[in-house]
């Protein structure tokens, strides 16, 4: 189990201590370098790193989370053929945090349904009739 963890987060300076008793016995490694890999006393693994390191993957996991939470959004308000993505955008952000809904789409169906001025609305003879038109 060990060996898979490191392999998964790809450790190369691993130490291993094993906390039994409130003792700790060092397996392997150096207890200077971090992350540790800490098995306790229920064999259960945990991971000690640096409180930098963890802070800036924090960050980094942050960043992230908000970025594909803007793709998500941006996909699922384009879908619905904003007539300004911004307006459509600022509504659906300020409706989220307001009632706590998490869900995009269901944020997204229900402004559509409440505020269709936001929206193109092309129905299949509006297209038909843009295509006459041009021919």
């Amino acid at each position: 189990m060990v060996n898979e963890v490191i392999k998964k987060l790809s450790i190369s300076n691993k130490t291993i201590v094993r906390i039994n008793n409130n003792k700790i016995e060092l397996i392997e490694g150096d207890l200077e370098k971090k992350p540790w890999i800490v098995i306790d006393e229920n064999e259960n693994l945990n991971i000690l790193e640096d409180a930098n390191n963890y802070m800036e993957f924090h960050k980094i996991l942050n960043k992230l989370t908000k970025e594909v939470f803007d793709l998500k959004l941006e996909k699922a308000i384009l879908t619905k053929t904003p007539k300004d993505y911004d307006d459509v955008k600022a509504v659906v952000i300020k409706e989220m945090q307001e009632s706590g809904n998490k869900d995009i789409e269901k944020t997204l169906d229900s402004i559509q349904q409440r505020h269709p001025n936001l929206f193109l609305n092309f129905s299949f003879d509006d297209i038909d009739s843009l295509i006459q038109g041009i021919k």
